[in-house]
């Protein structure tokens, strides 16, 4: 059996040596590479939808996001978790393209809450919670509790110390509790 039907089949081979396999195919062959990427689709594209509130730019974040994964995974020296390394790609590229569009999405927010009708389900709900608090809590609590990544997986992400992130943390809960009650 060839190394490549073994990466397919093997799902479940841990992220170092499937990078490890990946900086030995790529570029001529994805074959692990595109076992990583089905591993992360979910999480990644989560992260990049929540971020930025709209599924076509998600989607665009998403792409770019892969793309330079696939750009400088050469140069990835797993200093850190795979994962917070491609998080933190996510994080910035959903943020870039947040600021990019910023205008258009308020414009299409405010169409939306104009159209609103009055029986909204719970993830609806949720999302217009979530635009009540300020970009940087917003980014904290999706991280935190959709993506569920520790604390000091979220401080690396936003590069800032433990502590700044814990303080942050607590005072987004606060005011998320707020507008909840």
């Amino acid at each position: 059996m060839n190394t490549s039907s073994n990466v397919r089949e093997d799902s479940h081979i841990c992220d170092s040596v499937l990078i490890l396999q990946i900086k030995k195919e790529l570029p001529s062959k994805t074959t692990s590479f595109e076992v990583l990427t089905k591993r992360y689709h979910t999480i990644l594209y989560s992260i990049c939808l929540r971020i930025i509130g709209d599924s076509f730019l998600a989607e665009d974040a998403y792409q770019n996001t892969m793309l330079k994964i696939f750009r400088y995974i050469h140069q990835f020296q797993m200093n850190s978790s795979f994962k917070t390394w491609a998080y933190r790609i996510a994080f910035n590229e959903s943020i870039s393209l947040k600021q990019k569009y910023k205008y258009e999405l308020e414009s299409v927010r405010d169409y939306e809450a104009y159209e609103e009708k009055d029986n909204l389900d719970d993830a609806l709900e949720i999302e217009r919670v979530l635009l009540k608090v300020s970009e940087e809590e917003r980014q904290i609590l999706v991280l935190k509790y959709t993506v569920e990544l520790s604390d000091k997986e979220i401080a690396d992400i936003m590069d800032i110390s433990l502590s700044a992130l814990k303080m942050r943390l607590t005072r987004a809960k606060q005011k998320l509790q707020k507008f909840l009650s």
